[in-house]
């Protein structure tokens, strides 16, 4: 069952991906597999811990904002998250964006309580309103969306497996100190169509969860993709503020009433479709 939330995500964010690449449409040529560069046993190890980390909880919280610039931070713009997630189906999370067109913010909300699944969009005050989907694989998210917890815990797959479909990537293992302590450091270099990408994450040395990372997107010189959009350098900076592993998470913690005067999309046909094929 695939979840369209296209009357209420703006354009250009319909997609969960690792790195923010646009994705290909149907009548595109995908790009060659990744050929395979052998990993050090240290990286190696250290991507197994993460992924087995996010795969081993029954439910999960954070709070992280996330900033992004293209040349200097003083450009920044920022976006904060809150997500919640307890198996199989439980789910919340809100992003919370800067104004597009105005100085105020927005947000984007998305909460299932395992019986009903609403999604809202500030901006429109506009929701949809759908049952909730047994499990929450092919629930399509915002493109903002750039850590590996998302895509492991919601389809219960390797972010870095299903990246290496279409990009080569090259991977480093280190440990430093800094503003969030001693953190282990995952180093993925990644070549992929357009674009190189430098991804470090920024793991706990006892959970191995993320506990922020860094992407630095470098476009490459030339002329672009016809079927891509355009690359921008850009620096993509993630803090995670609250990480709680297994916490206790109430009924309540998976709820949201959208306000007042809201419209209800219930025409949403694709939605409609798309639930009556569970």
């Amino acid at each position: 069952m695939n979840i369209s939330t296209r009357l209420l995500l703006p354009a250009g964010a319909l997609c969960l991906i690792l790195t923010g690449q646009t994705p290909l449409r149907a009548d595109e040529t995908a790009p060659p597999a990744s050929t395979g560069v052998p990993r050090d046993p240290a990286s190696s190890a250290l991507r197994e811990k993460m992924v087995r980390g996010y795969r081993d909880l029954h439910s999960y919280r954070e709070q992280v904002v996330q900033t992004q610039w293209a040349k200097t931070r003083e450009d920044a713009t920022q976006i904060r998250i809150d997500f919640r997630f307890q198996k199989p189906n439980r789910f919340y999370l809100n992003v919370d964006y800067p104004g597009i067109t105005t100085s105020g913010r927005w947000h984007l909300t998305y909460a299932c309580d395992g019986k009903t699944l609403v999604l809202y969009n500030s901006a429109k005050n506009a929701f949809q309103r759908v049952k909730a989907p047994a499990k929450l694989d092919t629930l399509v998210l915002p493109g903002s969306l750039r850590g590996p917890e998302f895509l492991t815990l919601l389809r219960e797959t390797d972010p870095i497996a299903e990246l290496e479909k279409d990009a080569l990537v090259k991977y480093a293992a280190s440990y430093e100190s800094g503003a969030q302590g001693n953190v282990d450091v995952l180093k993925l270099d990644i070549q992929q169509e357009n674009a190189a990408r430098v991804l470090r994450y920024r793991l706990d040395p006892k959970d191995h969860l993320v506990r922020g990372f860094t992407l630095n997107i470098t476009p490459d010189p030339g002329q672009s993709s016809p079927f891509l959009d355009p690359e921008k350098p850009s620096t993509v900076e993630s803090i995670y503020s609250t990480v709680e592993l297994n916490p206790r998470l109430n009924a309540s913690d998976f709820t949201f009433t959208p306000p007042a005067g809201a419209k209800e999309n219930a025409s949403d046909t694709t939605a409609k479709k798309a639930t009556a094929q569970r």
